[in-house]
């Protein structure tokens, strides 16, 4: 079983640093392979089960910062204690046991990886043919390996995969054996240590046990049998600071040169010119913003995921805890869930529809009674699973024998549609499982379109079929435009009704020659009519009355006097079926969504377009599409998840011509959002989904910021600052009167130049500049519990605190702006909007926006500067220029307010570019040097996260008083 795919499973929500060192070493040319990156890895202990500390068994280490956890909590994982290296690879003699698969397919190749596998094997083995064990029920076969596989045989090696592992032993050099879900039987592992002894090698890998399929005890019995002095971990090591993105893929430099495994050679990273453009070929959509391609002109390279620069879409069902609705300006998780949604060519007319419920349903048959197999009649097909019956036992239904049973059908040309079932009673669970009233209304919407429609009610109906059992779908349906009223008497034309539903009239209550006449000239007169039957489990043979409309109309379907069960799915009974199997492709209009979201998604409304984002993504960029991939002078080549950051061009009409790019029209039609990081295209990106926006394209047509309801809003009574630096007033002490927040009295500076004897400023103002200066990030949502911060800070009033000290500044309504263009997202001292989002969520409660601008001296952003209340500068990576220093000063002498942000963490020289700014515009505050922490007042008993309730004079209090008036859109 896959454990987890890295590439494919984590959050898609960086983008935008280079890996330090690791992925620069191969370009450098240095003799030694690149740092190894382990995915999801457990650590090795010795034959005892005790940690490995004899150094002549062990290849490679974590690094010191590494960790290892028993992350299946069943008490089986070894312990490693901070001053113990923790091994990752272990040799002993002729087997070798690593941690992790090291080089799948899903490996990024920029790492050492492929080449220190190959170094092993050429050591180990030099040459020959090596067994892939596939008979013992592992995920990881061999075709998960292609590209190493590949890489392998073109270095001398016969690589084969093997299901008889015993029996194949005598033409082998080597045998690779990865986490086994099936243990050896003694005679397996008999035969692989004769192999051993006759000089064969063998590669064991093993996985984090992070679920507890305990596949490491079937290894850990294999390496026993080979006498290895080494076995596999129960654990997993992670570590928060040396890693590939996230902490379980740790990466290590930490070799042991004891070892010949270690040498630089050609490997399978490629090294892409960011000056360049090159034509790749589409292998899959992966999602609507992750597509892998294949280089056309480097045959024999792995495949590579290119996450499309700048855009983010919405996460599917599968990946909702990766999903942060506060990212997706007015669809907030605590506001009203907006309607299903709109079709993908925008018709807001059609509903996204579940799985539906037929509760007590006849099937269709064909005019000869027969089986319907008309394909172009049906809409509505029962599961596979499903049987019917001649319930009432007279025999005159036709039973189905395996052929599709048919539930619902249209018949455009006769004017009217059948359904086996009432559908939407009022004794239909129209909040379960179905959409029910979302399907009928999409028919009614296609075949009606809006106006009247008569609910018959004079042929004798049970009183569960007149139109006063049906009032939830009727309030719906006039809520859809349609005015539904009940009526004994037949329409002959559309000026009195444009369409007329019939429900299981009485048997005894046909309807007569001049109605049908009449029915005749309505369908005629382009009126529909729209007939529900039911099961005839008590011979009530109203079938026949129903069928007799159908007569009339020369329809191509007729009901059948049966009853549909389905004792698998189903409702409880088997004759409260459930389906989905809708004809979309002949009635695209039944269901806006043809992709299921589960109806206990969480978040099910991004859900769905995450579906549709992949659909999107599907249909622009097919598998076998050339496309161009360029890059950003602004951004790096690689994200932190190896995957390529780039701009897709493509020929989106067919004319030949790659002139239309993908990262834009996604945003255009409204499947995407625009990034907030420093890449150079940020702005142009913004007003594209500003547009988008303003006219509810895609999934911005359910978007409603005024209906977002204000959170964390109350008067400010305590804060926490992360890793706070002092403020000081030009190299000296700020005057009490301008400090909004201290420190504790129990705080401590260290480092500072300037040192207070009272308590330490970590907020102060400057009115006569327009500036507040923070000195450390308030509204970083690194430190959200959603986020994996282990303590819950929403009990604390930052957000108020700072949206306060914006109204005490600000002589104008509008947006808050967030500065990103100077390298600060991905930064741990700074922030961008992607940095932010929980704050933008509270600014939305509001009714303030919260917006990123990388170019302050545009036209455009002069003109978001003019509508704009805030500015929020953090620690720039790099400095302001003249014209940006004078934009930033314009701004404040406009009445804006200058958010100043810093961070105790900011080197002295990213510092000095944040002081440069308040210098610009006027002000005397600085960022001091060093640091504050307090050992008694902080989080998570973390002295560098002070908390305080000392606030100064005239301190903006927040208390949610919501002074933003708008959106500023």
């Amino acid at each position: 079983m896959q454990r987890r795919t890295f590439l494919r499973t984590t959050a898609a929500t960086v983008a935008g640093s280079v890996l330090a060192g690791q992925g620069t070493r191969r370009a450098l040319g240095q003799a030694r392979i690149a740092d190894l990156a382990f995915d999801s890895t457990s650590s090795l202990l010795d034959a005892a089960g005790d940690p490995l500390t004899d150094e002549s068994l062990v290849a490679v280490w974590a690094e010191p910062t590494a960790t290892n956890v028993d992350s299946d909590d069943d008490g089986d994982a070894g312990d490693y204690g901070d001053d113990q290296r923790i091994p990752l690879v272990g040799v002993d003699g002729s087997v070798v046991g690593f941690g992790a698969m090291v080089a799948n397919d899903d490996a990024d190749f920029r790492f050492g990886n492929e080449e220190f596998l190959l170094n092993v094997w050429d050591e180990q083995i030099g040459s020959g043919t090596v067994l892939w064990d596939e008979g013992h029920g592992q995920f990881y076969a061999l075709d998960r390996f292609g590209s190493f596989e590949r890489y392998a045989e073109d270095n001398g090696y016969t690589v084969e995969a093997t299901e008889n592992l015993a029996d194949d032993l005598g033409d082998a050099d080597g045998v690779v054996v990865t986490s086994p879900s099936d243990a050896f039987s003694g005679s397996e592992r008999d035969a692989l240590a004769g192999f051993v002894d006759d000089g064969g090698a063998v590669f064991l890998h093993d996985q984090s046990d992070f679920r507890n399929f305990d596949e490491t005890d079937n290894l850990n019995a294999l390496a026993s049998a080979l006498g290895a002095g080494f076995r596999f971990n129960d654990d997993q090591v992670e570590d928060e600071e040396s890693n590939a993105g996230v902490a379980f893929v740790p990466t290590t430099g930490q070799f042991n040169d004891a070892f010949p495994f270690f040498a630089e050679r050609d490997g399978l990273g490629l090294d892409l010119d960011p000056a360049e453009s090159y034509e790749v070929e589409v292998v899959s959509p992966t999602d609507g913003d992750t597509v892998d391609v294949a280089f056309a002109d480097e045959a024999g390279q792995p495949e590579r995921p290119i996450r499309v620069l700048g855009i983010d879409t919405p996460e599917t069902a599968a990946n909702a805890d990766a999903e942060r609705p506060e990212e997706w300006e007015g669809i907030a998780d605590e506001a009203p869930q907006p309607p299903e949604g709109e079709s993908d060519d925008g018709d807001d007319s059609v509903r996204d529809v579940g799985e539906l419920n037929f509760y007590s349903t006849s099937s269709l048959v064909d005019p000869s009674k027969g089986a319907l197999t008309d394909e172009s009649l049906v809409a509505v097909w029962a599961e596979p699973t499903a049987v019917n019956e001649d319930a009432d036992g007279d025999g005159d239904a036709y039973v189905y024998g395996g052929e599709p049973i048919p539930l619902a059908a249209i018949d455009d040309d006769a004017g009217v549609v059948a359904f086996g079932a009432n559908l939407v009673s009022d004794g239909a669970d129209l909040a379960g499982p179905g959409n029910e009233d979302e399907f009928l209304l999409n028919v009614w919407d296609e075949q009606i379109g809006s106006g009247t429609v008569l609910w018959d009610e004079g042929h004798d109906q049970f009183e569960d079929y007149r139109l006063a059992n049906f009032s939830t779908f009727e309030s719906a349906a006039e809520d859809a435009g349609y005015t539904v009223e009940a009526t004994t008497s037949v329409p002959e034309r559309t000026d009195d009704a444009d369409g007329y539903v019939v429900v299981t009239p009485d048997e005894g209550a046909p309807f007569t020659d001049e109605e049908r006449s009449a029915l005749r000239s309505f369908v005629d007169d382009g009126g529909v009519v729209l007939c529900h039957g039911v099961a005839d489990f008590r011979d009530f043979d109203g079938t026949a009355t129903l069928n007799g409309i159908l007569d009339a109309l020369d329809a191509g379907f007729r009901y059948n006097d049966d009853q549909v069960g389905d004792n698998e799915n189903n409702e409880g009974q088997n004759f409260d079926i459930l389906t989905s199997v809708l004809n979309t492709e002949e009635f695209p209009y039944l269901d806006a969504d043809d992709t299921s979201v589960p109806p206990d998604a969480e978040y099910p409304y991004l859900a769905a377009w995450g579906e549709r984002a992949s659909e999107f993504a599907g249909r622009e960029l097919p598998v076998g599409a050339r496309l161009t991939l360029s890059f950003d002078p602004q951004s790096a080549v690689y994200d932190d998840f190896g995957r390529i950051l780039g701009y897709l061009t493509y020929d989106a009409t067919g004319d030949g011509s790659r002139d239309t790019l993908y990262n834009t029209e996604a945003v255009r039609q409204g499947y995407a959002r625009v990034y907030g990081s420093s890449f150079s295209r940020h702005d142009e990106f913004w007003t594209v989904e500003d547009a988008a926006r303003d006219a509810g394209t895609g999934l911005w047509a359910a978007s409603n910021p005024d209906d977002s309801p204000p959170i964390r809003d109350r008067p400010v009574a305590e804060i926490f600052a992360p890793d706070p630096a002092s403020i000081v007033r030009d190299g000296r002490r700020v005057p009490p009167g301008h400090v909004r927040a201290f420190a504790e009295s129990s705080a401590e500076q260290e480092g500072a130049d300037t040192t207070y004897r009272g308590d330490v400023p970590l907020a102060a103002v400057d009115k006569s500049a327009n500036v507040a200066y923070l000195g450390a990030p308030l509204i970083s949502e690194d430190y959200e519990a959603a986020e994996g911060y282990p303590v819950d800070t929403s009990g604390y009033e930052n957000f108020a605190f700072v949206a306060g000290l914006v109204d005490e500044l600000a002589k104008d309504e509008g947006p808050v702006l967030i500065e990103g263009g100077h390298g600060q997202f991905g930064l741990d001292y700074a922030l961008s909007s992607e940095d932010a989002a929980y704050f933008g969520r509270y600014l939305e409660g509001q009714d303030a926006a919260f917006e990123q601008v990388n170019d302050l001296t545009s036209a455009a952003s002069g003109d978001r500067l003019d509508e704009a209340k805030a500015l929020v500068v953090t620690t720039p990576r790099f400095g302001f220029a003249d014209a940006e220093l004078d934009a930033v000063a314009s701004f404040a002498d406009d009445g804006g307010a200058v958010m100043l942000v810093g961070s105790g963490r900011a080197p002295a020289s990213q510092r000095s570019h944040l002081n440069d700014v308040a210098a610009g515009v006027g002000s005397d505050l600085r960022l001091g040097s060093g640091r504050v922490r307090d050992t008694e007042s902080n989080l998570n008993d973390d002295p560098g996260v002070v908390t305080t309730r000392n606030f100064g004079p005239g301190r903006g209090n927040g208390g949610g008083n919501g002074n933003g008036k708008s959106n500023g859109r």
